[in-house]
């Protein structure tokens, strides 16, 4: 797998919910690389002039000097700005200061998703990969990226970023999606059959019965993989050459 350039960024929220939703968020991208955190103006401009991060996630209904007053203190170079806020009314302003994407809470996973991929743009960074496809206005084009399998009598088609990981039962596979929680798919086919419809960069066969998605490995050990949703998955003796070697930037 190509080497990845990371992204640095800080976020910006009063909210500690908040905070949490988009530490989690950060954490699932691997190449993004969390600096801090700051609940006001005040210790986002002292975690700005020490770290000099690429990116903000920046509130902008903080105590005390708003996201936007804090961004005119900013000395050059000002790092890019996603804003996140429950206001949509502040959307046109966020563009008057160069913002690169808006993302009104709730925010969900995909949405976050689309803003780095803007933010990478910006950056001149182009990442190859079969799993995420974008139009010109960055929005997700799945007619790429969808897996097709039988259930029943059926024909299901799945997009591949919904997928976290697959088992294997004899000659069915269970596909199991994100977020956590939602129902496995039961295909009739052996796990072999599938690994061949799935893209080698973006999935992995862990052992003889588990392929995961690669940019779901939260931590990798000798002998398992853990991933973000929890789920701690052993890695076969006769893998574990091809899985370290693939996944060795997140050890």
């Amino acid at each position: 797998m190509n080497s990845i350039m990371p992204i640095s960024c800080l976020i910006i929220d009063d909210e500690p919910l908040a905070q949490e939703l988009l530490s989690d968020y950060v954490e699932r991208i691997p190449y993004l690389h969390l600096l801090g955190k700051a609940q006001n103006s005040e210790q986002a401009l002292r975690l700005c002039n020490q770290f000099q991060p690429d990116m903000l996630l920046l509130d902008i209904r903080m105590p005390g000097l708003s996201g936007f007053e804090f961004l005119e203190l900013l000395q050059p170079p000002v790092p890019l700005v996603v804003v996140t806020t429950a206001f949509r009314e502040y959307a046109l302003k966020g563009y008057e200061h160069n913002v690169v994407d808006f993302l009104e809470k709730p925010i969900f996973f995909d949405r976050f998703q689309k803003a780095i991929h803007r933010v990478e743009e910006r950056l001149g960074i182009t990442r190859r990969s079969n799993l995420s496809t974008y139009d010109e206005q960055g929005n997700v084009n799945l007619s790429s990226k969808l897996l097709s399998v039988r259930v029943g009598r059926d024909t299901n088609n799945i997009p591949l970023e919904s997928i976290n990981f697959v088992e294997a039962l004899d000659n069915y596979v269970k596909i199991y999606t994100i977020p956590r929680g939602s129902k496995p798919i039961l295909s009739k086919m052996t796990v072999t059959q599938l690994e061949n419809k799935l893209p080698s960069d973006a999935f992995i066969r862990i052992n003889r019965k588990y392929i995961i998605r690669i940019d779901q490995t939260k931590r990798v050990t000798a002998n398992s993989i853990l991933l973000f949703s929890g789920e701690e998955l052993p890695i076969g003796v006769t893998f574990r050459d091809a899985v370290r070697q693939t996944l060795m930037q997140f050890d």
